[in-house]
């Protein structure tokens, strides 16, 4: 019977020959995907692995699963008599599966699915047994069974079952070894020596989740990085290591990353047991090495990881790091921080941490070798560059763990201390801004030991400058001398937060420069500020009740502006992505209850605003505007309420002064006025289309924003804005001309700008303020009238506002509308030129559509919503979303709005031919009468407030015909 299967012995030998010849061995995971992808091609040429189609998959797997129980059964020489195999064949069929497997565990099958992995799987039971097929095969099982729930039943049959099979192989290996050792010759079965070192450990350790996501993600040819939510150096360059050649190799680099990691971790959480934590390091550091496949950058990581925390030998694991690396490297002189002293193809070698560990382990080794005596010049030089603040920023967990080794070793050194005194506490301060930074945050260490870190450096910086008198600390020991009762408070529970010099007391800094005037440091001083912290949390814990405390957050708008925008500019643009603008806008505030009668005590804030503020808007000595705002929050509620308005991580953001209703300007010290009595207590505000003062009480001055030394984007806004005041004094011309009661009143226009009349509030503050002052439905519609009215007259006169919105709106004293802001108007039928959501209509390419009925009655749909409903349209929604929802007139609900509901929705959808037709029918909603000012009163008033303007300017020539005397 195998008779009639088998074909000629001629044919198998040059069909076994053929497909020995054809098979190349696995590419490394580092290969383009188009080679590893060839490779399971190739193999799958010689076994049969079906297309990706169900009834020929099953098929496979039924007939898959019938030869591996007749093989079982009968055995293999029984199997290949029953087939007529020939051992050139099965050898042929070894090495295509063999291929096969590693070639679709790193990405090559294409069409990988989980039908095909069973039936790789199963093709693997027919092969001889091997160590590496366990390992590979508790992979396979647990990579199949992986995204069927990671926690559930699937994830433990698939651990257990991964689990048997790797104990499988390490009790195969130990036999060959021990075989080896008897008979002294070597079996081809036998694992590398890294692989070896990996079996011994425990196979949960070993495949881990986090090792297993990465595996997952490999075979089925997504980003390693895809949901790996761990933080741990070097695994993301497994894959493109040219040294790692199998999913094994993979999982070995990233086992030996993950106790490197480990390895750093205890270093930089060493306790007062220092022998035991060297220990613990030592452990991992070794298991890291001896796992690592051999030139990989994870061997790599881990020689220069041994340099830095072993003392032991430490100049052998120098060269021993630099000799796996680049074999035959010397080592060069020391020219500069940012020269590579390795030369590796490896991406876990080519990065500036391996480079500045390698040299901080040379600077280490120096010092330790030269203790009693100073540093030598070469690690004097060393230490120096090390010590740049430049050197941290771009850090990993390595580079950052040696610089602080480097620091601790320096710190403890009897002469180093002190001759690099300035380095390393330039070095102390540039590790505390790494911890807390971003790259701090996301490099795996949690907060207990990042906080260790932090205490390290600063009392490193206490000590090297002589700061023992620091008020934090002070506090501190203040607290505990007031006895046992008070030791539950320490530096975990007792916030000290710093202002800046230029807003405390005089003397009470250890630096020079801040305390210039008061000839530096005082102790008088300094105790006043810990004897009162020490007294408050005396009176604290002395007035202890029970009670509750309330946590929020919240956005607090036009609080703060930033001051330096140009400079904020000169960061990364990745890294101005993660902010939505360039000042912080969210409170975080804590409210203190008492639980007996529920009677508010106290709150604690944090807001992101400058503690000071400077130029002509702030006349105070010191300039502690959170002190002061604590001072008269206090004073307003009353009762014993303390509030305290914390620092926070203000920058550059000047605080919006309350005083005078003045706020300061953005950048008013490079900011330019027309007149010379125009400064920081006349301005207002600024925007797009301009800059506004304060005149008098009745007038304000409109003018185009103008820039001292402007930076380039300063020198763009400042034409974009003489452009708009252009072309809204064109406007303006025109309306005194034709005036309307409900259209700002424009008194006087000159070359430098326009003089207009003053309002008292926008309407977006107004509704912003309903939660307070609520206003009845008569305002709203005298408000929806006044504003359609306005609407309707610039129609008649050909002009389209283009910018409607309740920011562009204001509200006389008695609450009378007055339409404003004419920068972005343009004549009906010309395209718009801004758009501002969700007022705009906007057409489905985002372009603007042109200005006319249909666009100025889409703005005025969504100034009634957010009248009738205090916010908005569609405000619990992100711009972008708005916009998209706005665009395909998915428009919010307006049933509850029965006055003005059914008007605001044919507005959004362009019913009305005109905003005549609009206003025509909002009369229709209410008949009451409205008074309409005479035109009269109205030219009374302007001839008025023209001869005010007039006295100004003449002022003002006088005032400039005097500067230019001064200055001939």
């Amino acid at each position: 019977m195998p008779s009639l299967f088998a074909p000629s012995d001629k044919k198998q030998k040059k069909g076994a020959e053929q497909m020995s010849n054809s098979l190349e061995p696995a590419p490394s995971l580092a290969s383009p995907i188009h080679v590893r992808r060839q490779a399971w091609l190739t193999a799958i040429q010689t076994v049969w692995v079906p297309k990706h189609n169900f009834f020929l998959e099953a098929a496979a797997l039924i007939l898959k699963t019938m030869k591996l129980s007749l093989r079982n059964t009968i055995g293999v020489h029984g199997y290949q008599a029953l087939t007529g195999f020939t051992e050139e064949q099965e050898a042929a069929r070894v090495k295509a599966w063999s291929i096969a497997l590693d070639a679709q565990l790193a990405g090559g099958d294409v069409e990988v699915n989980k039908s095909r992995l069973t039936l790789t799987l199963l093709a693997s039971g027919t092969l001889p047994d091997t160590p590496l097929r366990y390992m590979l095969k508790a992979l396979h099982i647990r990579v199949l069974l992986w995204d069927l729930g990671s926690r559930g039943i699937h994830n433990t049959i698939a651990t257990k079952l991964a689990r048997s099979r790797w104990n499988e192989a390490k009790q195969l290996n130990r036999i060959l070894t021990q075989h080896r050792r008897v008979s002294e010759q070597a079996n081809d079965d036998e694992l590398p020596e890294h692989l070896a070192a990996l079996l011994e450990q425990e196979c949960d350790n070993v495949l881990n989740c986090h090792i297993i996501r990465r595996a997952y993600n490999l075979a089925w040819n997504l980003p390693t990085t895809e949901n790996a939510n761990e933080q741990t150096e070097g695994m993301d360059a497994v894959v493109d290591d040219q040294a790692v050649r199998s999913p094994m190799d993979a999982v070995a680099a990233w086992w030996s990353s993950q106790e490197v990691q480990r390895a750093l971790t205890a270093s930089l959480n060493a306790g007062k047991d220092e022998t035991e934590s060297q220990e613990v390091v030592s452990s991992h550091l070794d298991n890291a090495l001896k796992a690592a496949p051999v030139a990989s950058g994870a061997q790599a990581r881990a020689l220069v990881a041994r340099a830095i925390l072993v003392d032991e030998k430490r100049g052998a694991s120098i060269a021993s790091a630099i000799q796996t690396v680049q074999p035959g490297v010397v080592q060069a002189p020391i020219n500069d921080i940012v020269s590579p002293i390795l030369d590796s193809s490896s991406p876990a070698v080519q990065t500036p941490d391996v480079q500045v560990a390698l040299r901080c382990a040379m600077a280490i080794a120096h010092l330790q070798r030269f203790k009693a005596g100073p540093a030598p010049r070469e690690s004097t030089q060393l230490v120096e560059k090390l010590a740049q603040p430049s050197v941290t920023a771009s850090m990993s967990l390595l580079g950052c763990t040696a610089l602080f080794k480097l620091m601790t070793e320096l710190h403890t050194h009897p002469s180093a201390a002190e001759a690099f005194s300035t380095s390393l506490e330039r070095l102390a301060g540039s590790l505390r801004i790494w911890i807390g930074s971003t790259p701090g945050e996301q490099c795996g260490l949690d907060h207990d030991v990042r906080h260790k870190m932090v205490d390290r450096c600063l009392s490193i910086t206490r000590s090297v400058v002589g700061m023992e008198t620091d008020t934090g600390r002070g506090i501190l020991e203040g607290v505990a001398a007031l006895g046992p009762a008070y030791a539950v408070y320490n530096k975990n529970n007792i916030a000290v937060t710093g202002s800046h010099s230029h807003a405390g007391p005089g003397a009470f800094f250890n630096y020079l420069l801040p305390q210039i005037t008061n000839l530096g440091f005082d102790r008088q001083s300094y105790q006043a500020i810990v004897d009162g912290a020490v007294l408050s949390i005396k009176r604290a814990h002395e007035s202890l009740a029970e009670g509750y405390l309330d946590f929020g957050t919240g956005e607090v708008p036009n609080a703060a502006i930033n001051r330096s925008p140009w400079a904020y500019l000169q960061n990364p643009a990745a890294e101005r992505a993660r902010y939505p603008g360039d000042v912080d806008k969210t409170m975080t505030l804590l409210r203190f209850r008492r639980a007996s009668d529920n009677k508010a005590l106290g709150v604690l804030n944090w807001l992101a605003v400058h503690p000071t503020s400077m130029l002509q808007n702030n006349t105070k000595v010191a300039g502690d505007n959170k002190g002061v705002a604590s001072w008269l929050f206090e004073k307003e509620i009353g009762g014993g309420f303390v509030a305290g308005f914390a620092q926070a991580n203000h920058a550059d953001t000047t605080p919006n002064l309350v005083f005078g209703l003045r706020p300061y300007s953005p950048m008013i010290a490079s900011l330019r006025s027309p007149f010379p009595s125009l400064c920081a207590d006349n301005f207002l505000s600024r925007g797009a289309g301009g800059q506004v003062f304060t005149i008098s009480p009745r007038i304000v001055f409109k003018c185009p924003t103008s820039f001292q030394n402007p930076a380039p984007e300063q020198q763009e806004e400042a034409e974009e804005s003489d452009e708009r005041i252009t072309r809204e004094k064109e406007v303006y011309e025109l309306l005194i001309k034709r005036p309307h009661p409900n259209i700002i009143r424009c008194i006087l226009i000159v070359p430098e700008g326009i003089f207009l009349e003053r309002m008292e509030m926008t309407l977006e503050a107004r509704i912003d303020d309903q939660s307070l002052h609520p206003t009845s439905a008569n305002v709203h519609m005298r408000w929806i009238r006044q504003i359609t009215n306005a609407l309707s007259w610039l129609e008649n006169l050909g002009i389209a506002h283009g910018d409607l919105r309740p920011a562009n709106l204001l509200l006389t004293r008695d609450e009378q509308i007055r339409l404003a802001d004419f920068d972005s108007s343009v004549p009906i039928g010309h395209q718009l030129r801004v758009a501002s959501e969700p007022f705009c209509k906007l057409h489905d390419d985002f372009a603007l559509p042109e200005a006319g009925a249909a666009s100025e009655q889409f703005a005025l749909a969504s100034c009634i919503y957010t009248i009738r409903f205090g916010h908005i349209p569609l405000r619990e929604l992100d711009a972008p979303s708005r916009i998209q929802k706005m665009m395909r007139h998915d428009f919010p609900s307006t049933k509850k709005d029965d006055i003005f509901g059914h008007v605001t929705l044919k507005c959004w959808q362009g019913k009305y031919n005109s905003i005549a037709a609009v206003y025509h029918e909002v009369q229709s909603c209410h008949k009451a009468e409205w008074e309409v000012e005479s035109p009269e009163t109205l030219g009374h008033e302007i001839a008025t407030l023209t001869s005010e303007c007039e006295t100004f300017l003449a002022k003002e020539g006088s005032t400039w015909r005097n500067l230019l005397q001064d200055l001939s």
